[in-house]
């Protein structure tokens, strides 16, 4: 993912001592440094504490919510230095007024995520719509549906939320972290397992034509939902059967 301004585009500095024992100051790049391993290494570590709760949150058929997802992009990022202290759960677009996060761009496989004027708005008609989806599905669960006729519904449900929320890549960055965690969530809440990668994600085959996650989010990108579809299905058809050969 490309993001405006990421070369050449500064915000808060630390100081760190010199030669000569006086501190300088030291550029932190926006939104931060993403080449620090110990930076990669912390983030990796908060996103196995947050997929652990969030299986469990989707265990308990909780519902998720804007606020929700903010919080596991602010708490995806505790402990990392920031350029601008607003990025950590906020959204492209917010921020006062000259900061980066007001005004970023991000460019997705070459296409334009959500203008930020627009994000706020977008994400809020995203969630409105994701609550009528659930509540269609709870209404069948209610009078006694079963996964197996529920179940191409809660897949494509899964892909469209997922979906939705990297075309509007609401965040600087982690839009496809959170949009995993949203898709792993909804799953459970209908005992669909889905081992979605977590962080980092693998990278895309360089040859052949293999179903993965990168191929299926970039088709998302384009307007597709069909490919993670397939993708999820395979997912939870594995997950089934590994629970089958331990005779769970």
């Amino acid at each position: 993912m490309r993001r405006r301004g990421v070369r050449g585009s500064w915000a808060r500095k630390t100081a760190v001592p010199s030669k000569r024992g006086k501190s300088r100051k030291v550029p932190v790049p926006f939104p931060w440094d993403s080449r620090s391993d110990s930076n990669r290494k912390r983030i990796e570590e908060n996103y196995r504490h947050l997929r652990a709760e969030v299986v469990q949150s989707g265990l308990a058929r909780n519902r998720p919510t804007p606020a929700l997802v903010q919080g596991w992009h602010a708490r995806s990022l505790d402990g990392i230095r920031l350029a601008e202290p607003w990025v950590a759960g906020h959204y492209r677009g917010e921020g006062p007024s000259g900061s980066q996060l007001r005004d970023a761009l991000v460019h997705v496989g070459g296409r334009l995520g959500e203008p930020p004027a627009h994000v706020r708005q977008r994400v809020r008609g995203m969630f409105e719509e994701l609550d009528r989806r659930i509540d269609g599905l709870d209404a069948r669960v209610s009078v006694g549906e079963g996964l197996n006729t529920l179940y191409p519904d809660v897949l494509q449900l899964c892909a469209w939320a997922h979906g939705e929320w990297i075309r509007i890549h609401p965040f600087v960055d982690h839009n496809g972290s959170t949009a995993r965690l949203l898709a792993l969530m909804l799953g459970l809440r209908y005992g669909v397992p889905l081992n979605l990668p977590g962080k980092p994600r693998p990278p895309t085959p360089s040859f052949g034509l293999a179903l993965s996650y990168n191929v299926a989010a970039e088709n998302q990108m384009m307007g597709d939902d069909t490919v993670m579809v397939s993708y999820l299905d395979r997912l939870a058809r594995a997950s089934a059967a590994q629970h089958r050969g331990q005779g769970v």
